[in-house]
């Protein structure tokens, strides 16, 4: 069975693809719908929110990337 190549690298196979559209695609569809109820302020706060949180994770990982490097005598990236 041919694994299918998504848009982001990742491979499905037939099953996999299936399994994808039931249910990934489905919470999808979900949080577009609760999003959608937000009113502007509270779609404005969501969003600067989940953007700090993603900051703060990549910055997390930067630092956990750094000490693997050191611990390992490598160059960070």
């Amino acid at each position: 069975m041919k694994p299918i190549r998504t848009i982001t690298g990742t491979s499905f196979t037939e099953k996999g693809e299936e399994l994808a559209k039931s249910t990934i695609d489905r919470v999808f569809e979900l949080e577009i719908s609760a999003f959608s109820r937000f009113d502007d302020e509270e779609a404005d706060m969501f969003l600067a929110l989940a953007r700090k949180h993603v900051a703060m994770l990549a910055g997390e990982a930067e630092k956990i990337l750094k000490k693997r490097a050191s611990e390992h005598g490598e160059e960070s990236i």
